[in-house]
Order: structure tokens, then sequence, then C-alpha cells
């Protein structure tokens, strides 16, 4: 079978999105060559498989895809619409092609897009590898796992299973067409020896699933959280990073766990058995509240490890210091004290520097809470150039997460937002979520759009004073008036 794969860019209603790099240019996607080469290694047939480039015009990439006999999109809520429009034209095309979403957006609304969108066949809920894999064996679909399908006039499911990480096959970019060309930005930063942060790093994984959400429960407003852990064991971890070495000259990586440092234990472990040739420098994700919780000598220890490993930033989403709008979103928070004492002690340490991140207008914000966030960013960008990155968000109540049913809940909200759109809200697989953002913002806090709005100016221009403005990103960053 040939089979096609992509990673749409982002919608057009989504370009305001920033991620914080010099260069919006991304490498090759990580989780296509992942899938790539699962299907090399474990189809019992031969396949072909080719991974597009999504630099091209959408025309481009659907009559590419046109040409395979089953093409798989990874679906972000940013590039959704983008995938919905490849897929149709491909389908136009070709109405024999198999069409399947993937994706962390794909897998909240499995329901909503295969009864809003006839051209796509399959939609694939969390790990791809053997969803992706059975599709292309022409398996029958009962014994092929995690794949949302119709039947009959019903959308069924088949089964949950998670990738055993101990199998991971080694993977690389030699499937993506103008990979040398899409990697070369990123390369020439590299070789530079400057700023890690002039372009998007090489993504990389070392664990499936959120100790937080596993421990704690899924935070209300996030959609990624699995409540399922799976680590890749060290060795492997090792080898992928020295393939990616050796098969792309590849050094500066992007660690995309929920989160990296699921424990002391872990980190010891990953960096005990790093081997000599390796060359790493990895930014990572990190859960401030189990790392404030640690002794000053145990997170001495982890900071050190995580030096060994190569890790020269964490990211901390701190997203509110108000400790009842924390609650209300499912999060444990920490003190404003408690995270001066973890970013400096990690770079005083460790000598790994600090990406922190706010989330404005959450549920229960009000002007007391936006003035108290902005005091703790203005302590800790004032502490000696330990923060070295922001992400600045107004929060967005994503389709999926207990934030999106509990407006779903609020009947003024759904009527208000049909009237404005002519649409119902629960029926929508694409929302407005520049509207709803402003409509959670009316509802549920006792600001107001160009409030946050206002704050999101106040915190961009005291970060511009400690930073280059490159480094300072997020979403919706104008939310203008639901009037």
């Amino acid at each position: 079978m040939k089979l096609t794969l992509v990673q749409p860019n982002l919608d057009k209603k989504h370009q305001n999105q920033r991620q914080a790099y010099g260069s919006p240019n991304r490498p090759p996607e990580t989780g296509l060559a992942v899938l790539a080469s699962w299907i090399d290694s474990y189809s019992q047939n031969q396949h072909e498989t080719e991974i597009l480039d999504p630099t091209q015009s959408k025309e481009f990439i659907a009559h590419q895809a046109s040409q395979s006999e089953m093409l798989g999109i990874t679906d972000w809520f940013s590039n959704h619409d983008n995938a919905l429009e490849i897929s149709r034209q491909a389908k136009q095309i070709n109405p024999k092609l198999k069409v399947v979403f993937g994706g962390p957006n794909a897998s909240m609304m499995p329901t909503l897009i295969l009864r809003n969108h006839p051209e796509v066949d399959f939609v694939v809920s969390r790990d791809g590898e053997e969803a992706l894999l059975g599709l292309a064996e022409s398996k029958p679909i009962e014994q092929i796992p995690n794949i949302w399908y119709r039947y009959q006039g019903q959308i069924k499911f088949t089964n949950q299973k998670h990738t055993d990480l101990r199998k991971m096959p080694l993977w690389n970019f030699s499937k993506h067409k103008n990979s040398a060309k899409r990697l070369e930005e990123y390369l020439a930063a590299q070789s530079s020896g400057l700023d890690p942060w002039l372009t998007p790093p090489v993504t990389i994984f070392s664990f499936r699933g959120c100790m937080k959400a596993i421990r704690e429960g899924v935070c209300s407003y996030c959609t990624s959280s699995e409540e399922k852990g799976r680590a890749l064991p060290e060795n492997i971890l090792w080898a992928q990073i020295r393939h990616l070495n050796q098969q792309h000259n590849a050094e500066i990586f992007y660690m995309c766990d929920d989160i990296f440092t699921i424990s002391p234990k872990r980190m010891k472990d990953i960096a005990d058995s790093r081997p000599s040739d390796i060359k790493a420098r990895i930014r990572a994700y990190s859960f401030l509240p189990d790392l404030a919780k640690l002794p000053q000598e145990e997170l001495e220890r982890l900071a050190k490890d995580l030096q060994k490993i190569g890790v020269f930033n964490l990211f901390f989403g701190s997203e509110n210091y108000d400790p009842s709008i924390l609650e209300r979103m499912n999060k444990r928070g920490t003190t404003i004290e408690e995270t001066k004492r973890v970013v400096k002690t990690i770079y005083d340490a460790g000598g790994i520097k600090t990406t922190i991140a706010y989330l404005l207008g959450l549920p229960g914000e009000t002007k007391q809470s936006l003035d108290l966030n902005l005091g703790t960013l203005e302590q800790l960008l004032n502490i000696n150039g330990e923060i070295e990155r922001l992400y600045l968000s107004a929060g967005m109540p994503l389709i999926g997460t207990q934030w999106y049913q509990l407006l779903l809940k609020n009947s003024s909200l759904v009527r208000e937002y049909l009237s404005l759109k002519g649409k119902t809200l629960k029926d929508e697989d694409s929302p407005d979520y520049g509207l709803l953002t402003r409509l959670s913002i009316k509802h549920t806090t006792s600001v107001n759009p160009e409030q946050i709005n206002e704050y999101i100016t106040k915190f961009t221009d005291f970060a511009r004073r400690k930073m280059p403005e490159y480094r300072i990103g997020g979403f919706l960053l104008d939310l203008g008036d639901v009037n």
C-alpha cells in the first residue's frame, strides 16, 4: 500500500500563535517519522510511505495525497481547518482514498469529526502506531486498536491500546519530502553556537502520559494529558539521540513529554546511562509543584542530573498565582517564593534556565488576580536572568477539556454563541475559539476581554525589557470584544 502522511501548517485564523522562537519554520515532524518507522519495522507486507512537506500549498499537498491509497493527517486545533480542506480536495480527486485523522485534536472529538465530515474515514484515538499499521495491513477493523469508524449508520470504537515503547524502533526523517531543506535553518542556528531559541528544535520524547494527571486527575484546561504512563527505556532514548546525531547532525532537542521530570530516580537513571559520545542540548517540560516540594539537597541533585542529561531549559506552567483559580482548574499551584527557590536552584546547581508560562482569563479571574500575576512576573524576571523565555496566553476552552464541558452547560453562553455565530456550539468541530474565549471571560470572570488584552500588553512590555521579543510566545494575543 502507498501511504502519505502530513501535518498541515496553521489555519489562517490561528496564525497569531507565537511559538517563542526566532523563526516560525519547524523541522520535519517527529510524530510522522515515528509512524513511518513503526510501519517499516512491523508490517507483514511491503508498504511505501511518504511524508509530505506542509510548506507547499494545500492544493499541491492534496494532489500528492490523492496519488496514494491512504492519507494520514495529524490534527491539532490550530490546523484543523487546513486538515479538513486537504482531505476534501484529495478525496475529490481520488474517491477511493482512505483518510485517517489522528493527533491530539482528533482524539478529543472523533464522533464530531466523523459525523460532520464524510471525507474522513477513520479517527485514531491517542497512540497511532498499531492503528495505522493495522489499517495499512487491511486487518479486520475490530482487530485494530484505537480506531473510531462508521458502521451501518453508527459511529463505533474498537478498543483502547497503548503502544509498548520498549518496541519503539529508531526513526529519522528519511521519509520526509524536502527534509534537508527543512533542516537547513535549524542546523545553521545550531552550528552558530548562539541562541538556541532562534529556530524550533527537533522533537523527541521519553515518556507518554502525564504523571500529574495519573496522580491527581487532568487539569481542566488540558487536552493532552493521558492517565496512563509509559516510559521509553533509557538505552532506546540515547540510541535514538545518537541516531539523530549521525543521520541529521541534530543536537538541539525539544523533549515533548507532558512532564519530563517525572521523578528524581528516572532523571538519575537517564543521566547515569548517557553515553559519552552523545551530543544533546534539551529543553523540556517540568511540573513546578513537584519540584517545589523537594528538599533543597534533593532539588540540587536533580538539577545536576538534568545538567548531565543535557537539559538547558525547563518549561514551567505556573499558569496563575491565585490559588482559588487553580483549584477550579484542578491544578496544584506554588507560591512565588517556592517558584523563585526552584528557578534559582536549578540554575545555580545545574546551569538550567527557565521558561515560565501564564494563562490569563481562566474562570474566576479578577482584576486583583491579574495584578497579582503581573507582580509575580516582575519578581521572577528580576532574579538575575534565570528566566529566559515567557509563554503568555489567554486560556482557551478547547473541545475535550472539562472547561469546555462546563461551558456547554451554561445555557446563556450557548444561546449567545448561537446568536452571534448562527451555529450550535455542541455540534461544531471547529468552533470560533476566539469568540468562545471571550464568552468564557464574560460569563465566568469579573473582568472583560479588553482588560485581558490590557494585561497581556503589560506582561509583554515588561518581558521585552528582559528578553528578546521572539522569546515571548502564546495564543490569542488579541481578544477583541464580544460585542
